[in-house]
């Protein structure tokens, strides 16, 4: 892991976030933007999804 990422790994998980009403995974964004992480979009999807043909679950 490099030194720009390191400290990432002290800013654990609060299991208890579903007190608040809120996901985990925004509690801890949340956290880390509040430490100073500067965060950005990106402006196209990263991925795409095509529905396979004759699978009507996807």
């Amino acid at each position: 892991m490099d030194d720009q990422h390191k400290n990432f790994k002290d800013i654990h998980w609060d299991p208890t976030c579903y007190l608040w009403n809120e996901p985990g995974d925004w509690n801890r964004i949340k956290r880390i933007i509040a430490v100073g992480v500067l965060t950005a979009r990106h402006p196209e999807p990263l991925t795409k999804h095509n529905k396979a043909g004759g699978n009507i679950h996807v």
